[in-house]
């Protein structure tokens, strides 16, 4: 599940309040992830990223979106009421 929100600053300076764009969910495989690990004696975390397959199903599969905060095709699909 991904929580996305924007937090910004208007003109005056205040700081906006947090505003959630988009929550997206959907269950991704172990093809839907690439994995960097470590080499030798390196000390790098392993780290893991959501490839393009996994994206498209979370974006394919929101449960709550602003209108226009989508990316690309997603960007003018929203929810119907």
């Amino acid at each position: 599940m991904i929580f996305r929100y924007a937090v910004g600053k208007q003109e005056d300076g205040k700081l906006l309040p947090l505003t959630f764009t988009e929550i997206l969910c959907a269950k991704l495989t172990k093809s839907d992830w690439s994995f960097s690990g470590r080499k030798g004696t390196s000390r790098r975390t392993p780290t893991a990223s959501i490839t393009t397959s996994g994206v498209e199903k979370l974006r394919s599969n929101f449960l709550y979106r602003l209108p226009g905060v989508g990316v690309g095709k997603h960007c003018s699909i929203l929810a119907e009421a």
